[in-house]
């Protein structure tokens, strides 16, 4: 495959992972706005409200071992976004250094053509990942948001009366939600917002980390070219020198 098409894939792959973390204020960098770090608060906020419903769903039925299962299921999902965006939150600034060296390490490497053919040569494997994991998030999404609806219709078409307006996860709430009221469509909306966020997490810091993977493997790889082309009559001590800094460095970032 040549070269430009390579890159491409590498860039496509790339923004892939920077959409599903920008969505949620999770996409590292050194200088953000105040609007971008509330982000991953208002996310919080909401993934932490569905744990709580869960919960007292959990507590409600707990005699009940087909529902408490149904219910832990969904808490621990939201409950394991909630605890890998607190993550990132506490360690910020370590990312966004980690990110920074890596990244402009990585496009330093490309600018070299006869490194960038070696470093690309499973960019299609990671790019092919990324599409799946797109394709697998969103159409989890759709799925879990439109849920609810099919079985609205689903009653409506089979005139099944009174009809049931369930929301997206099992939850339960301090207040009563009145059927089609417009409680009960604040709260529909705000289990879609938080469902596609949860997911949005977890594709994006899972994809994230193979992004660095992809970039630390780019790196040994030219360490290796490097060491395989040494000339010793000119300046083979200096691209010793150069190879052992260039590890050292990154077994601190892994």
């Amino acid at each position: 495959m040549p070269r430009e098409e390579k890159l491409s894939e590498y860039f496509s792959y790339r923004t892939t992972v920077v959409r599903f973390l920008t969505i949620v204020g999770l996409w590292p960098k050194q200088q953000t706005e105040l609007w971008y770090k509330l982000l991953p608060v208002l996310q919080l906020i909401a993934n932490i409200s569905s744990v709580l419903a869960t919960a007292m769903f959990v507590r409600k039925h707990v005699n009940n071992l087909d529902r408490v299962i149904k219910g832990m299921s969904s808490m621990m999902s939201y409950l394991s976004n909630v605890l890998k965006t607190t993550c990132v939150i506490i360690n910020r600034e370590d990312a966004a250094k980690l990110h920074q060296m890596l990244d402009a390490q990585f496009f330093m490497l490309l600018n070299r053509p006869e490194v960038s053919k070696i470093i690309l040569s499973d960019v299609t494997t990671f790019r092919r990942l990324s599409v799946m994991m797109s394709f697998l998030t969103y159409l989890s999404c759709t799925i879990y948001a439109s849920r609810p609806v099919v079985i609205i219709i689903y009653q409506h078409v089979k005139q099944i009366y009174p009809i049931t307006y369930g929301l997206i996860f099992p939850g339960v709430y301090p207040w009563k939600i009145s059927p089609n009221g417009a409680l009960y469509k604040f709260h529909y909306g705000l289990e879609t917002v938080s469902t596609i966020l949860a997911f949005s997490v977890c594709a994006g810091i899972d994809l994230l980390f193979t992004l660095y993977i992809f970039q630390m493997i780019a790196q040994l790889r030219e360490m290796s070219h490097c060491m395989s082309n040494i000339d010793t009559t000119k300046n083979g001590h200096k691209a010793v020198e150069n190879c052992v800094i260039k590890y050292e460095q990154l077994m601190k970032m892994s």
